[in-house]
């Protein structure tokens, strides 16, 4: 307590008498005061009384009022510095609890402790924040023994750690003998086993030569009868082919003897009964013999013309000559007035010149064969295009070209589908039309086939989702990665855009409900850090920030996989309250999947990295479909019409078929009912006499 405080005192000596006083002191004993006890309120008398015992006379005169009150101060600051060695050493001593506990047997221990350990750490931090003036007035004694403490805590904790290692290194060296003696104990079995083996194979080869002979007999008996089946299922099988085949061709045939050609195939279904199959083959030759005396199988080249007359063209009679002829004119004009009308679209907003727009028109027939889609689709996705801001010849045909190709490449997505979702992510990612096909296409293709979505899920999600994500720096391939992760355990491609959409606008203070500031969200980053205060992060927190001056937000990919790095550390309640707070109560459960699935956040990232050229792998497998050759070959049909029927001249056209109707009116006029009925009839019997 001495060197605590300290007393100043005043002395006046008397000049004149100061050399006797002097050579007086010399003489006498030294001014010597005995250890005395202080009471502050009368600390003047108290000083005298004992000057008074010396052979030296002074004086005492002075103020010591200001020592009560110091001694008050004195007090408050021993109080501090004793409540905060008090706390160092239950932080020290509650951290070497902890690191002897086991992570997994005491973790509910570990919880409680850690609990603690927080709420002296936070009352310690408190007290030097709030009593930083008491705190300087702590004497060098005091100030070394805090030091000390802490020192000689950390010392503990690290003992502990070590301590706690040594035991994990025990423990394993204990399984790895454990695991020996089991690997040496499953060897000794092993090797008893192949012993028994060996014994049973010995008294095996002591068998009778007559028992193996008996046994090989039987097994190649039952395998001769087992490719017996399998022949006569390969011939049935083929008999059924043939069958079918047969009454595709001789469709006349069918007609008569079809209830028992198809009970016959019936019997061929899983047959491996050879005289099931000879019955079979009786029976339909039998049918074969009957079908041609009948005159109903195709075998003769004038009955191969009629039918082509007849059932290729449909045709019957001559009227049926002209009408098919009238039908095919009104196709092809109708095929023109529908391109037409797709141009006429497109030329409202076009910046093409009129011999840019018909050369478009001539190759949109091209462009449709080569993406399997329809002429019309390809000039009214080019007219949809320039709507968009999309308006020179290059810019249409090429984004009308990749329309088509994307809606060829994705199930479920038609070709409007595939515009719209296309230019929601160029528009929210500012990318270029020229970038669209390897940027966008083979991106989204690469992960539909790759993860539990598809192409049409992942550009639905994206059209909910882009421009918010883009607004928070999350570019195209990290928001189709967070996308997937929640759409592989949602399956629900609308909500899980929805709740990226929402989980954009929370964090920056957006409402998703009115998208303005919202005055409940304004604490939602601090809310967050609080939720995600865990040891792997020193209890800091995940931040919404980049950087210390919080003026960089991180994307939500990067937040959301810092959230999800110490996701395990969280409690169930935390994590629910922290799902709520970041997509909002109704779309928590989406943002659990991503979180809990974000490895597969990860794999599309990477497979997105080396997807390039993989929308045009994919379109070279279409192409081989037979649907989409019939596409070709209808297409082609569309092209003759184009050339056969120029727009400028399907006027000619229009006049064409009123002249053949004309022409039918008149004769219909003159001829009356029956006369018409005897002509058709007679035009059909000089058509069929062919046969």
């Amino acid at each position: 307590m001495a060197d605590e405080f300290r007393v100043s005192l005043k002395a006046e000596l008397n000049q004149a008498s100061l050399d006797a006083a002097i050579r007086k002191a010399k003489s006498d004993q030294p001014l010597k005061i005995s250890k005395f006890t202080i009471n502050a309120s009368d600390l003047a008398k108290q000083l005298q009384s004992e000057l008074n015992k010396s052979k030296v006379k002074v004086k005492v005169d002075g103020d010591f009022s200001s020592i009560k009150n110091g001694s008050k101060e004195i007090s408050k600051v021993n109080s501090l510095y004793q409540e905060m060695l008090n706390l160092t050493k239950k932080i020290g001593s509650t951290e070497v609890k902890i690191k002897g506990l086991d992570a997994q047997k005491d973790a509910k221990q570990i919880e409680e402790l850690t609990a603690q350990l927080e709420k002296y750490q936070k009352k310690l931090g408190d007290l030097r924040k709030n009593n930083a003036e008491s705190i300087a007035k702590f004497s060098s004694a005091q100030t070394s023994n805090l030091l000390k403490a802490e020192e000689a805590a950390q010392e503990k904790v690290a003992a502990a750690a070590a301590k706690a290692a040594d035991k994990k290194i025990q423990a394993a060296e204990r399984a790895s003998k454990a695991q020996q003696r089991a690997a040496e104990q499953a060897q000794k079995a092993a090797e008893r086993a192949a012993q028994q083996e060996q014994a049973t194979q010995a008294r095996a080869a002591k068998q009778t030569e007559k028992e193996w002979n008996q046994a090989y007999a039987g097994m190649k008996k039952d395998l001769e009868k087992v490719r017996k089946e399998a022949l006569t299922l390969t011939k049935s099988e083929t008999l059924s082919n043939n069958i079918q085949a047969w009454m595709s061709k001789n469709t006349q045939a069918a007609d008569v003897f079809g209830a028992e050609l198809r009970k016959i195939i019936a019997q061929l279904g899983d047959n491996r009964d050879p005289a099931v199959l000879t019955k079979a083959n009786a029976e339909f030759a039998k049918i074969q013999a009957q079908a041609k005396s009948a005159g109903l199988v195709t075998s003769t080249f004038a009955k191969s013309i009629k039918d082509v007359g007849l059932q290729v063209l449909g045709l019957g009679s001559a009227y049926q000559v002209i009408m098919k002829l009238i039908n095919t004119i009104k196709e092809g004009v109708n095929t023109i007035v529908e391109l037409d009308t797709a141009l006429v679209d497109l030329r409202k907003t076009t910046t093409m010149s009129s011999s840019e727009l018909a050369a478009f028109y001539r190759d949109a027939n091209e462009e449709a064969k080569m993406l399997g889609t329809t002429t019309q689709q390809i000039i009214q996705s080019a007219a949809d295009w320039s709507r968009l801001g999309y308006s020179s010849k290059n810019d249409a045909t090429m984004m009308a070209r990749y329309a088509a190709q994307f809606a060829a490449i994705s199930p479920g997505m038609n070709v409007d589908q595939a515009t719209t979702g296309l230019v929601s992510v160029m528009k929210a990612y500012g990318i270029q039309t020229d970038e669209v096909l390897d940027g966008v296409m083979s991106k989204i293709n690469r992960v539909g086939n790759t993860a539990a979505t598809n192409n049409a899920e992942i550009i639905e999600g994206l059209q909910n989702s882009a421009s918010a994500l883009a607004a928070m720096n999350t570019d195209l391939d990290k928001s189709i990665a967070l996308f997937t992760a929640g759409q592989e355990i949602a399956q629900q491609s609308s909500k899980v855009g929805n709740a990226l959409r929402s989980i954009s606008l929370r964090i920056r203070g957006y409402s998703e409900e009115t998208e303005e500031l919202s005055d409940d969200l304004v604490t939602l980053k601090g809310e967050v850090i609080d939720l995600t205060k865990v040891a792997s992060n020193n209890y800091q927190g995940v931040s919404l920030f980049t950087d210390a001056s919080q003026t960089e937000y991180k994307d939500v990919y990067d937040y959301l996989q810092d959230i999800s790095k110490i996701w395990d550390e969280l409690d169930a309640k935390t994590r629910q309250t922290l799902m709520e707070k970041l997509f909002g109560k109704n779309r928590a459960n989406i943002g659990l999947a991503i979180i809990q699935n974000f490895e597969a956040a990860e794999k599309a990232l990477r497979e997105m990295g080396d997807s390039a050229g993989d929308a045009d792998r994919e379109m070279s497998i279409i192409m081989d479909s037979l649907e989409y050759k019939i596409n070709a070959l209808k297409e082609t049909g569309v092209g003759i019409w184009q050339n056969l029927f120029p727009r400028e001249d399907i006027g000619n056209a229009v006049e064409l078929l009123t002249g053949l109707l004309e022409i039918i009116q008149k004769v219909t006029d003159v001829l009356g009912p029956a006369g018409t009925l005897a002509t058709v009839a007679g035009a059909g019997a000089l058509f069929k006499s062919f046969g």
